[in-house]
C-alpha cells in the first residue's frame, strides 16, 4: 500500500548562537554542521559573558549567556534549524554538561540591516523557542566572574555579528570588550584552529 499526502520530515531542534558559533564557517568547517536554516535574532533578559574557563595562557574563557530577567539586557546571535544529529554534535563540541548546560529561551528572528532591525524586533514579530547555552558553572560566586578572552576569539565574534548585519549598537559593544594580553601566543588560538578547519573541511558559506 503506497502512502499518501505530505512527506515525512525529520524532527529539528533551534539552536540560539552567540559565540563564535555565529560565524558559519565555525559551524560548517570546524564543527562540520550544515544548517538547515539561519538568521539573526535577538535574546532579550539576558547578558553575554565570558565566564566559561579555557587554558589560562592559550584560550583563557569562552562566552556565555546569563539570565538577567531584566528586558533593557540583550543578546544578539544567530538562530539555528538544525537536525536532532547536528544539534547534538553542537552539545558534544561544546562539551555539554560540563562546560556547558542547555538553556530553554525565546529569541526573536530578525533580518539584520546593520542599524536596529534586531532592538525593532522585539515585541514585534513573533519569538520562537530555542535552546541556548550557558555557563555549566552553576556557583552563584561565577556570576561576578569576567575572563578577558583572546583576541582571536573575540574577533570571530564580531565577524559573526557582521557577517549577520547585527544591530549598529550590539557590533559598537563587542568593539569595546578587553581582551586578555598575557598569553602565550599572543593572538590565542581561536583563530589558528578555524584556519585550519577551513583548509582541512571547506564548505561553501
Amino acid at each position: 500500500m503506497s502512502s499518501k499526502g505530505t512527506a515525512w520530515q525529520p524532527a529539528t531542534q533551534k539552536y540560539f548562537a552567540f559565540g563564535s558559533n555565529m560565524l558559519p564557517a565555525t559551524m560548517k568547517s570546524l564543527r562540520n554542521i550544515e544548517p538547515c536554516n539561519a538568521t539573526a535574532a535577538i535574546l532579550p533578559g539576558f547578558q553575554l559573558r565570558f565566564d566559561v574557563p579555557g587554558s589560562p595562557l592559550l584560550e583563557p574563557s569562552a562566552a556565555s549567556v546569563r539570565r538577567t530577567f531584566n528586558p533593557h539586557d540583550v543578546v544578539h546571535g544567530v538562530v539555528y534549524e538544525l537536525t536532532e544529529s547536528d544539534f547534538d554534535r553542537v552539545g558534544r563540541t561544546e562539551g555539554v554538561p560540563f562546560a556547558y548546560q542547555w538553556e530553554t529561551c525565546l529569541v526573536y528572528p530578525y533580518v539584520g540591516d546593520g542599524e536596529c532591525a534586531g532592538n525593532n524586533a522585539v515585541g514585534v514579530v513573533a519569538p520562537i523557542e530555542a535552546q541556548t547555552l550557558i555557563s555549566g558553572k552553576t556557583s552563584s560566586s561565577r556570576g561576578t566572574i569576567h575572563i578577558p578572552t583572546s583576541p582571536s576569539y573575540l574577533r570571530i565574534l564580531r565577524q559573526g555579528a557582521a557577517y549577520w548585519s547585527m544591530d549598529r549598537s550590539y557590533q559598537i559593544s563587542l568593539s569595546k570588550i578587553t581582551t586578555a594580553n598575557n598569553l602565550l601566543v599572543p593572538d590565542g588560538l581561536s583563530g589558528t584552529l578555524l584556519q585550519i578547519a577551513k583548509c582541512v573541511n571547506p564548505k561553501k558559506e
